[in-house]
């Protein structure tokens, strides 16, 4: 597993003894200036668990940030969103992330494990409510670091937390 930078313009692949290099552009959700910068949980990278049980689509919501949201019925566990950032120096951030609170409430860990660059972040706010009452869910600051940072919302249970948006506020 390996970060790319922003100027990465290839990968290198070993298949069968044999060395393939596959260029390659990396591109940034979010270019941290300062301020709040949001992103739509459906332009997020996702990338799906193993297994077959999960089932989730972009859907048309009214009470959804941008008018849709992703509906799951059942997201498999290890599936992740990635939101790649890029900061010209360090700064002091908060993460926000909006969704319905996951049927029987909860703390967001109950559904997911949250990493910057690697260290885990936790949320001290609970998911009450369902998806009428949306609940914004707020990290304790954090760091990001300067150039390419990665936030990984790992799914750690078949949990139903439909998600909004993730927002950044850089301070």
């Amino acid at each position: 597993y390996k970060v790319l930078q922003l100027s990465d313009t290839s990968i290198e692949v070993t298949y069968k003894g044999q060395q393939f290099i596959i260029p390659i552009t990396v591109r940034v959700h979010i270019d941290a200036t300062e301020g709040a910068h949001r992103l739509e949980a459906e332009d997020a990278l996702f990338t799906k668990g193993s297994g077959d049980k999960e089932i989730y689509s972009v859907v048309d919501d009214a009470n959804a940030s941008g008018g849709k949201r992703l509906d799951s019925l059942d997201w498999l566990a290890g599936s992740t969103f990635k939101i790649v950032i890029n900061a010209s120096f360090a700064k002091e951030a908060t993460l926000t992330i909006c969704s319905d609170g996951g049927g029987a409430g909860g703390n967001i860990t109950n559904f997911a494990t949250i990493t910057i660059n690697g260290e885990t972040i936790t949320f001290e706010q609970d998911l009450n409510g369902g998806w009428g009452n949306l609940q914004t869910i707020i990290s304790n600051s954090f760091n990001l670091n300067e150039g390419v940072n990665e936030i990984v919302i790992t799914i750690t249970g078949n949990g139903s937390v439909n998600y909004d948006y993730f927002e950044l506020n850089v301070l």
